[in-house]
C-alpha cells in the first residue's frame, strides 16, 4: 500500500489521533480539512498521510492554535510530505506493517524536516515551510516582530516525534480491529520482571550456602 491509497475508515483515524467525531467534523465541513471528501456521498476513507495530517492539525489545536490555521498549515505542508516520504514502487504490494517501518526509519533521520507555520495578522495567508530540525519537544509556540515592529506568531511541529508516535499508535490501531498485523520488528520482548526482596533475600542465601 502507497502512503496517499485511501484504505482507512474515519474509525482508524479518529482513535489513532484521539480526535473526537464532532470535532472532526468541523475541521472538513468548516475549515476545509480533506476537501475531496466533503459531500462524496460514500463511506469516506483516508490514508496513512490523511491519518499524520490530521494528527498534526490535532497537535496544533490542542496547543491552542485555531482550527482554521491548523487546517491551512497542514493542507500547505502535504504535498511536501508526500514527496518526502514518497511512493515507491515497492510498497504496492506491501502490507501497513511493511510501509510503516520503512516511513519510521525515514522519521527516525535526525535531519527529518520540522513543519514552521507564520502568520503575521489575521489577515495575511498562512505561511508553511518545512525546516532543518532542532532538539526540541513536538511542538513549540512563540511570538515576536519582524520589520516595522509587524506582529508575526510562529509554530515549531516537530514532525519527526509526532510522525513516529502517530504511525506507532496506527498501527495499534488497525491491529486491534484485526485489520493489520503488527510487524515482528515492532514487537520487542519484555525485560524480566525484577526479583522481588524476598526472592532477591533467598537468592543471597543460596550462594552463601554454596560457598
Amino acid at each position: 500500500m502507497f502512503v496517499t491509497d485511501k484504505v482507512f475508515f474515519a474509525s482508524t483515524l479518529l482513535y489513532t489521533t484521539g480526535c473526537s467525531p464532532a470535532t472532526f467534523r468541523a475541521w472538513r465541513n468548516r475549515n476545509r480539512l480533506f476537501p475531496e471528501t466533503k459531500d462524496s456521498g460514500q463511506w469516506n476513507k483516508y490514508s496513512i498521510l490523511d491519518v499524520l495530517l490530521a494528527g498534526v492539525v490535532f497537535e496544533l489545536t490542542k496547543a491552542g492554535i485555531g482550527a482554521q490555521l491548523a487546517v491551512d498549515a497542514a493542507m500547505a505542508a502535504a504535498p511536501e510530505i508526500t514527496i518526502i516520504y514518497g511512493t515507491p514502487k515497492g510498497d504496492e504490494h506491501s502490507s501497513l506493517g511493511a510501509v510503516v517501518m520503512r516511513l519510521l526509519e525515514m522519521t527516525s533521520m535526525r535531519d527529518f524536516p520540522v513543519l514552521q507555520i507564520t502568520k503575521s495578522d489575521d489577515r495575511a495567508p498562512v505561511s508553511a515551510q518545512l525546516i532543518k530540525p532542532k532538539e526540541m519537544p513536538i511542538l513549540q509556540h512563540f511570538s515576536g516582530s519582524e520589520g516595522r515592529g509587524m506582529p508575526v506568531v510562529a509554530t515549531m511541529v516537530y514532525l519527526g516525534l509526532l510522525f513516529a508516535e502517530t504511525l506507532l499508535d496506527l498501527i495499534y490501531t488497525e491491529s486491534d480491529f484485526g485489520r493489520a498485523a503488527l510487524p515482528p520488528e515492532l514487537l520487542k520482548p519484555q525485560p524480566p520482571p525484577k526479583p522481588t526482596a524476598p526472592e532477591e533475600l533467598f537468592k543471597n542465601m543460596s550462594r552463601k550456602k554454596k560457598r
